[in-house]
């Protein structure tokens, strides 16, 4: 870690110490999400607390069944409390001949929309019409959602904002 990382997680940790109701996640809390993934067709990763009550993942979908295959990735930034969603394409790669992106089609976002989200989790805290107005920005393309098709929490609200879980269904890890 370093040095203004740990000078700023003490710095929260002492502004949640006098909060007293302040919670905190750590990496390796959240990374827990990395092992929970079911990846057949997709694979979600990265999973960060942004604070504020939005948490956040990037997901990258394969399709290798049509020629040519394409990977494409985005990210997704949950308001944990209201269950809406920014879905926000940041990669896609279409790979005519076994080799590199073909440029027509392809684009990559990836740096610029992750240098806004720890700009977000640092000392920039942004509401969630300011995330998507800016990851809209980047990409014209990002949408907000009203929230999970299926109604399941995600699994980076659930550890990193289980009280704002609401009427959604419970995350459940699969070895619990």
């Amino acid at each position: 870690m370093s040095v203004p990382n740990v000078k700023r997680q003490a710095g929260l940790a002492a502004l949640c110490i006098l909060a007293a109701t302040c919670t905190s996640v750590s990496a390796a809390d959240i990374s827990r999400c990395e092992d929970s993934t079911n990846a057949s067709h997709s694979l979600q990763s990265d999973y960060r607390d942004l604070g504020n009550g939005y948490a956040s993942y990037y997901q990258e979908s394969f399709d290798f069944f049509d020629t040519p295959n394409s990977v494409s990735g985005a990210i997704l930034i949950e308001a944990c409390a209201s269950g809406k969603i920014i879905y926000a394409p940041v990669y896609h790669c279409v790979d005519g001949a076994g080799q590199e992106c073909e440029t027509k089609s392809s684009y990559d976002f990836r740096d610029e929309s992750i240098a806004m989200l720890d700009r977000a989790a640092g000392l920039e805290p942004m509401t969630f019409d300011a995330l998507a107005a800016g990851l809209k920005k980047i990409n014209p393309e990002a949408t907000v959602e009203s929230g999970s098709e299926d109604g399941v929490e995600s699994c980076a609200c659930h550890v990193a904002y289980p009280r704002l879980r609401g009427d959604k269904q419970k995350f459940s890890f699969t070895t619990d």
